[in-house]
């Protein structure tokens, strides 16, 4: 062997170690971020999971919250059944059993009128009462 080949192949073999030296180093390179690329994944399906948790709960509130809202349409409706079936007609008749004449005049007499200008007062508007007030009994003196 020449002078030349052996310093070729020394340079050759000064070349392979430093690519075997270089193919570990990127080995342990592909090993550290396939490492971190596995821990970003995991990451990513924690945050995933808990996304798909939070849209299943913000759901089921909705559907509650429509549940709640057809209950209380329908519980109001039925109230209003109820008032202008049952409380309205009573009222009607109270109210129209008003007679300020009743009453002694005085502190008592004050307290019955201003009662029934509340009563009167609510019945239709607040109430929303279509019943029409009795009329006061006549009294046959």
């Amino acid at each position: 062997m020449s002078p030349d080949e052996e310093d070729r192949r020394r340079k050759l073999a000064v070349i392979a170690t430093a690519l075997g030296e270089e193919v570990a180093s990127l080995r342990q390179a592909e090993i550290k971020y396939s490492e971190a690329l596995d821990d970003l994944t995991a990451e990513v399906r924690k945050k995933n999971f808990r996304t798909t948790i939070k849209i299943r709960v913000l759901v089921v509130l909705v559907i509650f919250c429509l549940i709640f809202a057809s209950l209380a349409t329908y519980s109001y409706y039925r109230l209003r059944i109820v008032v202008n079936d049952a409380f309205c007609p009573l009222m009607a008749v109270f109210i129209g059993s008003y007679d300020p004449d009743s009453r002694p005049a005085g502190p008592g007499r004050q307290a019955y009128e201003s009662a029934f200008a509340q009563m009167r007062t609510i019945y239709g508007p607040v109430l929303e009462c279509t019943t029409p007030i009795a009329p006061p009994r006549m009294d046959t003196k």
